[in-house]
């Protein structure tokens, strides 16, 4: 993903007005990614201590009082954040089309746009379902 705004070119006026973004953009991104590798590896390391999973494994959601942790809502506003800074370069990119008629340009807006509405779609419909199952433990254990 982030080697496609690279496709723009040094030269460009778009890419100059655009970079310093790219680079926020980066680091927030990067940010993001250690904060995931600790969510899930405290969840794979519940797992592996309740028996349930193997070093190699991928933290599941099998244990649902895990993902009310203080890690979770650490995460989740990051990571809606997150979704919000692609969507933000898509319209970042889309006005310096406007201005400058780069095709470069407008295609990048078009795929920051796309990943930047399908984390988000996909992250609400994951959190939805994961609360709703929580919900309905609650319930059943009652």
């Amino acid at each position: 993903q982030l080697a496609c705004p690279l496709d723009l070119g040094c030269h460009s006026v778009g890419y100059q007005e655009f970079r310093y973004q790219l680079y926020v953009y980066s680091l927030y991104s990067a940010s993001t990614q250690v904060l995931q590798y600790i969510y899930q590896s405290k969840r794979l390391y519940v797992l592996k201590s309740l028996g349930r999973a193997d070093v190699l494994d991928v933290a599941n959601s099998e244990t649902p009082q895990m993902l009310l942790s203080a890690n979770f809502f650490l995460l989740l506003p990051v990571l809606f954040v997150g979704h919000g800074f692609q969507i933000h370069n898509a319209y970042v990119l889309t006005i310096n089309w406007l201005r400058y008629g780069e095709t470069e340009t407008i295609l990048l807006a078009a795929l920051f746009a796309i990943v930047g509405v399908g984390n988000l779609y996909t992250t609400v419909l994951v959190v939805r379902n994961k609360f709703a199952k929580d919900r309905s433990s609650k319930i059943t254990h009652k």
